[in-house]
């Protein structure tokens, strides 16, 4: 069974949530029915421009990139839920490949438990980074998270910047 499969086995249409930067391959599509708001950093209109401007993306998916209805950082998760009115009411929260690009994942661990509703689920797909471009990057450590978050950290920092970019 797929994580979306387990997913849906859980929830109904009916129920709202949020995925995480889906660009043009959502996991639970609206165009579909399920009641989801889209969080990206971009607005759809700059994701399109973007998706075009990639030799390497297929035209007819530029389609598939839905609205946006939260433009953010994800690790403002909870702030941007509870500015729309629904702290606590969201039923499900999906982020696939991006949890790693966090500046500051606590805080985004933080709001999704805020975003969620009792019984909420927060699916996460997170690769592998022994098969990732870049595997040779030095794995991410515990009081590194905690700095991030000490440091309440909306962007990456220099060092993570040069050692992202050098390694």
């Amino acid at each position: 069974m797929s994580r979306v499969q387990r997913l849906l086995s859980r929830l109904n249409q009916a129920q709202i949530g949020v995925e995480i930067a889906p660009y043009f391959n959502g996991a639970l599509p609206k165009r579909d029915g399920h009641r989801v708001l889209i969080m990206d950093l971009f607005d759809a209109a700059t994701l399109r421009a973007h998706a075009a401007s990639n030799p390497f993306i297929e035209k007819q998916k530029i389609a598939d990139i839905e609205e946006v209805d939260l433009v953010g950082d994800a690790a403002r998760i909870g702030e941007m839920i509870d500015e729309i009115g629904m702290r606590g009411k969201i039923h499900y929260i999906i982020s696939s490949h991006n949890f790693e690009h966090l500046p500051n994942p606590i805080r985004f661990l933080q709001g999704a438990y805020d975003a969620l509703a009792e019984g909420g689920v927060l699916s996460m797909a997170i690769p592998d980074y022994r098969t990732c471009f870049d595997h040779f990057r030095y794995p991410t450590r515990l009081s590194d998270w905690l700095r991030a978050h000490h440091q309440t950290r909306t962007a990456p920092d220099p060092e993570m910047l040069f050692d992202s970019d050098t390694n």
